[in-house]
C-alpha cells in the first residue's frame, strides 16, 4: 500500500484517503519490524481522518485535530511522524518540537520588537500557510508558555488550522502547578473543544525493548559512559590541549571545551549550572552532530536550575537527532536518583536508558 500511495503521489492522482493513510503506517511499522498495538491503532485512525480531510481540500467545517497523551516510550512521536511522512506537500504542514516553538516565537517578537502587535505579527509568520501543526512533547510549567500556547491555537483556528499533539500529560496535567493551575485553564478548554484526545498506554515502554533504535544513527546511536577512558574506542578523545573557551550564541557566552568539526566536548557540569537555555542548546545542535558531555554528575548533586537544564538538554539532542555520549560519575539509576526530581524527569530516564550499556543503568 505504501508503494501505491507514493505513485499516486508521482501521478498527481487523488490524495490519499484514510484508509490508505493508515495501510501505509502499518506497512512503516512492519519494514522496522513490528505490529501496532491495539491503542496505536485507535490513535493511527483518528489521525488518518484529520489529515486525509486536510488533503482533502478546503472544507467548510474545519477537522477536529488530535491531542494523544501517555506515559514515555508509547510510540506517540513515531506513529504522528510516520503519518506526517505519508503526507503530501499539500497541506502545508509545520512539524515542531516544544522548545523549537518556542525559540521560534521568541525569535520572531525579537524582530518585531517596538512594533504594535509584535506577538501577533510572529505567529504570523510562524503559521504562515500552516492547516497542520503538529506540537510534539507538549508539556508545560510555565504561565507564560501556556498563555503563548493557547494563543498561538487560537491564531491556527482562526485560519482554519489544525493542531496534532503529543504529550506525557492529559491536557488537564497542563501546568501542573495547582498554584498557576487555573491559568491553562482557557488552553485546556479549547484543546478539548478543537481536538480529540486520545490516550495511549500499552502499558510497555518500547524504548526499553532489547536493541530498540541502536542499529539507527543519531540520538540512539550514542553512549553512556562510566569511564572517560571509554572514549578512546569510539574515536571521541577531546583535541588536545583541551582549554575551556565560550561560544557566543545569542548573544551569550555558552562554555565549551573543545570542537572539532561536527563534535563537540563540554563540561556537564558548567553547561547545567550556567546560564544555558534550549535556545542555545537547538542553535549548537544544527552544527554538532556529536556532544560528549564529561563528568555528569548525579542530578541530587545539582542545583534545582541545573537538573532542569539537564531535562532539557536531552529533550533538544533527542529530537534534532544528536548524538550523545555521557561520562557520568555513577550509574544511570543513580544519576538520577533526586528527592525533588525536575518535572519531566521520566522522559528523560526512558531516553538515556537507550543509550546504557548492559549493567549500566
Amino acid at each position: 500500500m505504501a508503494t501505491d500511495l507514493a505513485v499516486a503521489r508521482g501521478q498527481r492522482t487523488r490524495p490519499p484517503t484514510a484508509e490508505q493513510l493508515v495501510c501505509a503506517v502499518r506497512a512503516r511499522a512492519a519494514a522496522q519490524g513490528f505490529a501496532l498495538d491495539p491503542g496505536q491503532e485507535v490513535a493511527l485512525e483518528q489521525l488518518a481522518a484529520l489529515a486525509a480531510a486536510l488533503v482533502g481540500g478546503p472544507t467548510r467545517v474545519v477537522p477536529r485535530g488530535v491531542y494523544v497523551w501517555g506515559p514515555v516510550g508509547r510510540g506517540k512521536t513515531w506513529l504522528v511522524d510516520a503519518l506526517v511522512a505519508e503526507l503530501p506537500e499539500r497541506p502545508v504542514r509545520l512539524r515542531v518540537h516544544f522548545h523549537d516553538l518556542y525559540t521560534r516565537l521568541h525569535r520572531g517578537v525579537g524582530r518585531h520588537l517596538g512594533d504594535r502587535g509584535a506577538l501577533a505579527a510572529a505567529l504570523d509568520e510562524l503559521l504562515a500557510g500552516v492547516r497542520l501543526l503538529v506540537l510534539d512533547e507538549l508539556h508545560l510549567h510555565d504561565p507564560d508558555d501556556t498563555w503563548l500556547a493557547w494563543q498561538l491555537l487560537q491564531r491556527l483556528y482562526a485560519g482554519g488550522g489544525a493542531v496534532v499533539a503529543t504529550s506525557n500529560y492529559p491536557p488537564e496535567g497542563l501546568l501542573p502547578d495547582p498554584r498557576r493551575h487555573a491559568d491553562a485553564e482557557p488552553l485546556i478548554a479549547l484543546l478539548r473543544d478543537r481536538a480529540a484526545v486520545v490516550a495511549l498506554d500499552g502499558g510497555h515502554d518500547y524504548r526499553t525493548c532489547a536493541g530498540a533504535g541502536r542499529d539507527r544513527p543519531g540520538f540512539t546511536a550514542g553512549a553512556y559512559l562510566l569511564d572517560a577512558g571509554g572514549l578512546a574506542p569510539l574515536g571521541l578523545l577531546p583535541p588536545r590541549p583541551v582549554r575551556s573557551r565560550e561560544l557566543t550564541v545569542h548573544g551569550r557566552a555558552f562554555p565549551v571545551l573543545a570542537d572539532d568539526g561536527d563534535r563537540l566536548w563540554l563540561d556537564a557540569l558548567q553547561v547545567c549550572e550556567r546560564p544555558t537555555a534550549p535556545a542555545d542548546y537547538l542553535t549548537l545542535a544544527a552544527t554538532y552532530r556529536t556532544w560528549v558531555l564529561l563528568g555528569v554528575r548525579p542530578l541530587a548533586r545539582l542545583s534545582p536550575f541545573g537538573r532542569q537544564r539537564f531535562v532539557q538538554l536531552v529533550d533538544v539532542l533527542h529530537d534534532a537527532d544528536v548524538r550523545p555520549v555521557l561520562v557520568a560519575e555513577a550509574p544511570l539509576a543513580e544519576l538520577l536518583a533526586v528527592a525533588e526530581p525536575p518535572p519531566d524527569l521520566g522522559r528523560t530516564a526512558s531516553r538515556l536508558g537507550l543509550l546504557a550499556p548492559p549493567g549500566g543503568g
